[in-house]
């Protein structure tokens, strides 16, 4: 299975460069655009946070004293999960899908190994690809110091959050992995990712408190409070093992249905 997995692991590698690409540009430019307390004039995204509260509450925006404040309000309100989920579903789509379409699922199932294993292999990948990326974003936090001395992150609560982030993102792999599966023509169920998108806009949506706060009930990435993981609440990045292992259920769902498949 160590060949397969590299094997595959190749497959994907242009959806991955392009996410890390994109992950390392957004960590340096979180750096840079850090204005520390005390330089006088407040920094454009804390005129953002006080002249725009709505925005600021709906992108899960609250401080921006400290570099690892200023990254969480930054980045994981909006574009890292987005950039996430996009690599996800792009990469199920080009594992499992994809094949389906070209024929080489053939090749892929008539090699000595049971087919829910290909399956589990591309959601392995999958979650590696995930890892990889916040494992990224860490780094480049801290190497940042280094271009830019007011740049100091506290890296162990931002790699609670990194470790949070990488745990909920299990739950739109294994759903993106069960619908690549479930593929007849080779391209990718539209419901998963749209529901994914939808559950993500009620996230945000229930950001904004008062009469929407009730639709945090409704998402389930309202388990990943990325501030609670940040300041070290108890049991907040407990919680993120929820969609985790949701996602580990959805995708042997996906192995177990691929197995019983006919591909002739």
């Amino acid at each position: 299975m160590k060949k397969f997995f590299q094997y595959r692991w190749k497959s994907q590698r242009g959806q991955l460069l392009l996410l890390l690409l994109i992950t390392l540009g957004m960590g340096v430019g979180a750096a840079a655009l850090f204005v520390p307390p005390g330089e006088g004039v407040k920094g454009g995204l804390e005129q953002v946070r006080l002249q725009a509260p709505a925005l600021a509450n709906l992108l899960n925006m609250r401080l921006f004293i400290l570099p690892g404040d200023h990254l969480v309000s930054l980045l994981f309100g909006l574009l890292l999960p987005l950039s996430s989920l996009w690599y996800v579903n792009s990469a199920a789509a080009r594992l499992q899908a994809r094949p389906l379409y070209t024929g080489e699922i053939i090749w892929l199932v008539n090699a000595p190994r049971a087919k829910g294993l290909v399956v589990l292999t591309h959601y392995a990948i999958i979650l590696v690809g995930v890892l990889a990326q916040y494992a990224l974003l860490a780094f480049s936090a801290w190497a940042g110091r280094f271009l830019f001395p007011a740049w100091r992150v506290d890296m162990l609560p931002l790699l609670r959050v990194c470790l949070g982030a990488f745990l909920l993102m299990g739950l739109p792999a294994g759903a993106a992995v069960l619908a690549a599966a479930l593929s007849r023509d080779g391209r990718m169920p539209r419901l998963v990712p749209v529901l994914m998108l939808l559950f993500f806009i009620l996230r945000m949506a229930a950001n904004l408190g008062g009469s929407a706060a009730w639709l945090q009930y409704l998402t389930p990435f309202t388990l990943f409070d990325v501030w609670g993981v940040l300041r070290g609440q108890p049991g907040s990045l407990l919680l993120t093992l929820v969609p985790f292992a949701a996602g580990g259920l959805l995708a042997v769902l996906g192995a177990a249905i691929f197995a019983r498949r006919d591909l002739s």
